[in-house]
């Protein structure tokens, strides 16, 4: 299974994930969320919605393309965990 990314949580674009959400309905493929955390505070962010299925990778598949994707906005003050942690490991 090639999953498409369908939604980022860490953007504040919405246009950038309502690309691939037109993407993935255009030529039938799964899409799935991703939470892209940069901290721990981000985890969870995101996930999938998906039915029961068969423990096959085509009940996978056929599940994630039923599914439902979920997931919130980044806080602001998180998208500079990054910008902050960088620093912090070159200074000790």
């Amino acid at each position: 299974m090639n999953p498409i990314e369908g939604h980022n949580a860490h953007t504040f674009l919405l246009a950038v994930n309502d690309r691939g959400v037109i993407y993935v309905q255009e030529h039938s493929l799964p899409a799935v969320p991703c939470s892209d955390a940069h901290s721990a505070l981000e985890l969870g962010n995101t996930y999938n919605d998906v039915p029961e299925f068969d423990l096959t990778p085509q009940g996978l598949v056929q599940a994630v393309k039923q599914g439902r994707m979920a997931g919130k906005r980044p806080n602001q003050a998180l998208l500079m965990a990054p910008a902050y942690a960088t620093p912090r490991q070159v200074l000790g």
